[in-house]
């Protein structure tokens, strides 16, 4: 299971761009297909690890990136019909460049202000 540390990399990444007086509302990645990655499993851990205050209660949204590649040999772009079955259509060149659907990227964040700040902006 690296969803665990995956998550464990993210909220580090998250407080180190997270201003003092804000909170994280939402937290925003792009995953590649190539990832292997459980969405479900990744929230579970995300929730387990943003137990503190400045994080608790945010939510993780994944966007799946689909696979993209170009191949080596005739230069041609494809989607393969599936993760595990990279070589070219075209040509059946096994060694494609990948243009998509690899990494994990952390694209935007939602803050706002603590709960008892708002509540104090509503009230006043």
């Amino acid at each position: 299971m690296h969803e665990l540390s995956i998550a464990s990399a993210l909220r580090d990444q998250v407080l180190q761009h997270l201003p003092q007086s804000l909170v994280l509302r939402r937290a925003s990645l792009d995953v590649g297909t190539l990832e292997h990655l459980d969405p479900a499993v990744l929230r579970i851990a995300w929730d387990s690890l943003a137990s503190i205050p400045r994080l608790q209660g945010s939510a993780l949204d994944i966007r799946h990136v689909p696979v993209r590649l170009r191949c080596r040999a005739c230069d041609r772009e494809y989607a393969p019909p599936h993760q595990a079955q990279l070589s070219c259509p075209h040509c059946s060149h096994t060694r494609p460049e990948v243009l998509e659907g690899w990494g994990i990227v952390l694209v935007s964040l939602e803050t706002g202000p603590p709960d008892e700040e708002r509540a104090d902006q509503q009230n006043g």
